[in-house]
């Protein structure tokens, strides 16, 4: 057995509170300007950094713990090098390049951490149960797992509620997509100069997590109380994530509360822009391209050739490298209570599709994919 088997609160350091009392704004500031020292990120990505490593002091006044999900489009964007950061930053660390699920949700319920995962594109697809215990974690209020305990198999409930980021190249899974703050990650340019986390360095970000845990623990009554106003524009799952954030922005003050929500519609937006699912992807080319055609009715093959003609879509290269067809459109839009019908076109009957049931799933489920077509509403039906 070793030290870090007998010794947990080792590996999960709470540090002393800061003696005096400490201004939040204040806070933010040096918290902010030390991110930036040390991590080159895009913008607005390090203020929502801050607020989500300050929550991870605070997340029990909250009903949503948001994850951080760490994204990047290759390797050596920075993603390991800000999991180091937030590593001596949030409140009782938890580092792991891989977890399981059985060792996840036993080291929440045991030792309340913040989990810190890294290299989760290696890992994580494909285990269902894992994502899942994630996932429950984002609610306070679903954040438990049952499970059979000992020889007679007694039912025990853990706990999932902990703050959680993860870090990965592309992407990590929809679910835990729609429930993070996600920062995307990029190579830094030479002259992006960023400094090593070493020596003084060290002892700044050690008076960091003091002062936070001093503030927090300050605070706590007024987060527990707080129902900040969002900015519009936000859908409801990124209200849930932001709303912990930009309660603390408004406790802070000063500039804070102003910046958060701007930097919470632009993450937000560019996480809408760049996430488009493929069924919201292929409702909104639809639409563009009957929107063009000025019809109500269009033909399975026409449809099809007419996606297959988008040099800026997959679709010929959807299904493991293969193109798009009829039968594989039916299928992306059968979850939407969306199928193909007989229709007259012509002298021919023809399978197709009406643009009504097409028009109302767009107004449902793909709101980032019409404005990215240019067009906030889906066109009326004939």
């Amino acid at each position: 057995m070793n030290d870090q088997t007998i010794n947990p609160s080792w590996l999960l350091p709470s540090p002393e509170p800061w003696e005096a009392p400490v201004s939040g704004e204040g806070l933010l500031a040096d918290l902010i300007k030390a991110i930036e020292d040390h991590v080159a990120l895009p913008e607005h990505a390090s203020l929502g950094i801050a607020l989500w490593v300050l929550h991870t002091y605070s997340f029990d006044a909250f009903l949503n713990s948001p994850r951080l999900a760490i994204i990047s489009p290759e390797k050596q964007c920075g993603k390991t090098t800000l999991l180091c950061l937030l590593q001596e930053l949030v409140q009782r660390p938890l580092p792991s390049a891989n977890v399981t699920m059985s060792v996840v949700f036993r080291a929440i319920d045991r030792y309340r951490p913040t989990l810190l995962i890294d290299e989760a594109d290696t890992f994580l697809s494909g285990k269902e149960d894992l994502r899942g215990i994630l996932n429950s974690g984002h609610s306070k209020r679903m954040a438990h797992v049952l499970r059979a305990v000992g020889e007679d198999n007694e039912p025990v409930r853990f706990t999932t509620w902990a703050p959680v980021a993860i870090a990965a190249i592309k992407n990590i899974p929809d679910t835990l997509m729609d429930r993070s703050v996600i920062i995307r990650m990029r190579r830094r340019l030479p002259e992006e100069t960023v400094l090593p986390m070493r020596g003084k360095a060290l002892e700044r970000l050690l008076d960091l997590a003091r002062q936070m845990m001093r503030w927090s623990a300050d605070q706590q009554e007024r987060l527990a109380q707080a129902d900040p106003d969002m900015p519009e524009g936000l859908s409801d799952r990124a209200c849930d994530n932001w709303r912990p954030l930009i309660a603390l922005a408004d406790a802070a003050g000063g500039q804070w509360p102003e910046l958060a929500r701007a930097a919470a519609v632009a993450l937000c937006k560019r996480t809408d822009e760049d996430d488009i699912s493929p069924g919201e992807q292929v409702l909104a080319d639809m639409l563009a391209f009957m929107a063009e055609q000025d019809c109500d009715r269009v033909s399975s093959d026409e449809i099809v050739d007419a996606l297959l003609a988008r040099e800026d879509r997959p679709w010929n290269e959807y299904r493991n490298g293969n193109p798009l067809t009829p039968h594989g459109l039916a299928a992306m839009l059968k979850p939407f209570g969306i199928g193909p019908k007989k229709f007259r076109f012509g002298k021919e009957t023809l399978s197709g599709y009406d643009i009504g049931p097409v028009s109302n799933a767009a107004r449902r489920y793909c709101r980032a994919g019409l404005q990215k077509i240019g067009t906030s509403e889906p066109p009326a039906s004939h």
